[in-house]
Protein backbone atom coordinates (compact mmCIF):
# COMPACT_ATOMS: atom_id res chain seq x y z
CA UNK A 1 0.00 0.00 0.00
CA UNK A 2 0.87 3.43 -0.11
CA UNK A 3 -0.63 6.89 -0.58
CA UNK A 4 -0.60 9.28 -3.30
CA UNK A 5 0.13 13.00 -3.12
CA UNK A 6 -2.45 14.50 -5.49
CA UNK A 7 -1.56 17.91 -4.33
CA UNK A 8 -0.22 20.52 -6.80
CA UNK A 9 2.48 21.56 -4.30
CA UNK A 10 0.62 24.92 -3.18
CA UNK A 11 -0.68 23.93 -0.51
CA UNK A 12 0.95 21.32 2.21
CA UNK A 13 -0.40 19.74 5.65
CA UNK A 14 2.24 20.60 8.28
CA UNK A 15 4.64 17.42 9.56
CA UNK A 16 3.60 15.79 6.02
CA UNK A 17 5.64 15.26 3.03
CA UNK A 18 4.53 16.88 0.44
CA UNK A 19 4.87 13.65 -1.66
CA UNK A 20 3.74 10.18 -2.06
CA UNK A 21 4.13 8.15 0.75
CA UNK A 22 5.13 4.64 1.34
CA UNK A 23 3.24 2.32 3.64
CA UNK A 24 6.11 2.73 6.39
CA UNK A 25 5.90 7.09 6.02
CA UNK A 26 2.05 6.27 6.23
CA UNK A 27 2.57 4.09 9.78
CA UNK A 28 4.61 6.76 10.84
CA UNK A 29 1.86 8.98 10.75
CA UNK A 30 -0.56 9.77 14.38
CA UNK A 31 -4.37 8.52 13.27
CA UNK A 32 -5.29 11.88 13.20
CA UNK A 33 -2.74 12.64 10.57
CA UNK A 34 -3.92 9.82 8.47
CA UNK A 35 -7.82 11.54 8.18
CA UNK A 36 -6.57 14.87 7.65
CA UNK A 37 -4.54 14.01 4.92
CA UNK A 38 -7.08 11.72 3.68
CA UNK A 39 -9.78 14.34 4.18
CA UNK A 40 -7.46 17.25 2.74
CA UNK A 41 -8.08 15.86 -0.70
CA UNK A 42 -4.36 15.77 -0.86
CA UNK A 43 -3.51 12.36 -0.25
CA UNK A 44 -5.73 9.33 -1.61
CA UNK A 45 -5.05 5.63 -1.40
CA UNK A 46 -3.50 4.26 -4.20
CA UNK A 47 -4.92 1.31 -5.85
CA UNK A 48 -2.39 -1.41 -7.20
CA UNK A 49 -2.11 -2.15 -10.58
CA UNK A 50 -2.96 -5.92 -11.47
CA UNK A 51 0.14 -8.38 -12.46
CA UNK A 52 0.49 -8.04 -16.26
CA UNK A 53 0.29 -11.58 -17.40
CA UNK A 54 1.67 -12.59 -20.22
CA UNK A 55 -1.58 -15.14 -21.19
CA UNK A 56 -3.37 -14.48 -24.54
CA UNK A 57 -6.66 -13.95 -23.89
CA UNK A 58 -8.45 -16.88 -25.98
CA UNK A 59 -12.10 -16.42 -26.85
CA UNK A 60 -13.22 -20.29 -26.48
CA UNK A 61 -11.59 -20.37 -23.36
CA UNK A 62 -13.63 -22.24 -20.47
CA UNK A 63 -16.32 -23.06 -23.11
CA UNK A 64 -17.75 -26.65 -22.62
CA UNK A 65 -15.99 -28.52 -26.08
CA UNK A 66 -18.89 -30.92 -26.86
Amino acid sequence: MHIKFTGDGSAEIVGIPARNLTELDWNELTPAQQAHALASGLYEHAVKAAPVTNKKHTPDAGKDAN
